[in-house]
């Protein structure tokens, strides 16, 4: 048990505690709401991988001034989002809650096995497994490295400062608070046709989506909290079913809804050939960049949104942040 809780202590220790591979899928990144100084955060926009590749705050406020963290592990539930609430109120004090739908059904449509099927037969064998491996990788060694980051930054040993083992909640510092992306291209050659259905079919939330969609409405109403409902372009797990069931669910709760699958002509020059990283599944920097675009405008004008209240001090760090983003870690991934 001592060496257990020396190994934890270690990790935490270790893991570098400024601005860590942004563009990679670590678990880290969920959590970068915890680095930010306490109650700084006035967005939170959460919900899958959908919202983690959809909406940069780093764009937000250097447009608006208002400060944002996206919160998107991958295959999160509602009752998961619960829990994430609850940890981030530990934190920040967020004035809105922006829910990204797709983690409420889960489940990817048809034209997620088509995308698949040609993107694989269109490869190698080589190069199919190259893309699998650069894809997971990642995932796992983050997913491991989150709790047991010795194994990640053992050769750090040299590199280690008195900061290390005092700021331990600085593993989570990211200059794209939260936002993981990428200017990989791959297009989607279904994106007129896979919103197309007219159907007045509506999916229902499952009875667990629907038992956590509640904890969230009771949680944000207990803390003074304003919630809505959106929906990132995504054409491998969306349906026309998903968007009526979203739709009906607002009009339950009064609750504001934006789909920008039905409609992507809010997204100014949206493009599925361009503006999709992995075939329709995800935005890729320039998808985002649209979305966040469009949606920061949204919510401004919906909850009349002011730039955040900063310290002098906070001010900076947010301004750094957002200037390191543009000016040297994009730069980085474009070249």
């Amino acid at each position: 048990m001592l060496f257990l809780a020396l190994y934890v202590v270690l990790s935490m220790v270790f893991t570098p505690k400024v601005d860590g591979e942004p563009g990679g899928m670590t678990n880290d990144i969920t959590y970068s709401y915890r680095a930010e100084s306490k109650n700084s955060v006035d967005v939170v926009f959460i919900g899958n991988s959908d919202v983690a590749r959809g909406i940069n705050p780093a764009q937000i406020y250097r447009d608006t001034g208002i400060t944002s963290v996206t919160v998107g592990p991958s295959a999160v539930d509602s009752e998961k989002v619960y829990d994430l609430l609850c940890d981030i109120q530990k934190y920040q004090s967020p004035k809105v809650i922006a829910l990204e739908v797709d983690c409420l059904y889960g489940a990817s449509n048809k034209y997620y096995k088509m995308i698949t099927r040609e993107y694989n037969e269109s490869q190698s064998s080589a190069a199919t497994i190259k893309d699998f491996l650069s894809e997971t990788e990642d995932k796992i060694v983050s997913g491991l490295a989150f709790y047991w980051p010795v194994m990640k930054y053992h050769d750090r040993w040299s590199t280690l400062s008195a900061n290390d083992f005092s700021n331990l909640n600085g593993r989570y510092k990211y200059s794209a608070k939260g936002y993981m992306f990428t200017t990989e291209r791959r297009g989607f050659k279904y994106g007129d046709e896979y919103m197309s259905e007219k159907t007045n079919s509506a999916k229902p939330l499952s009875d667990k989506s629907a038992a956590g969609f509640e904890k969230i409405i009771a949680f944000c109403k207990e803390n003074n909290i304003k919630l809505a409902l959106f929906a990132i372009p995504s054409g491998s797990s969306w349906t026309p079913q998903k968007h009526n069931g979203a739709v009906n669910l607002a009009q339950k709760y009064s609750l504001d809804f934006v789909d920008y699958n039905t409609d992507t002509f809010l997204l100014d020059n949206f493009s599925w050939l361009n503006d999709t990283k992995d075939g329709g599944n995800h935005m890729n920097y320039y998808g985002a960049t649209k979305v966040t675009a469009a949606y920061e405008k949204h919510l401004q004008s919906l909850f009349d949104l002011k730039p955040t209240a900063l310290s002098a001090d906070e001010q900076i760090v947010w301004q750094t942040d957002s200037d390191r983003f543009y000016n040297v870690i994009l730069k980085t991934y474009e070249e």
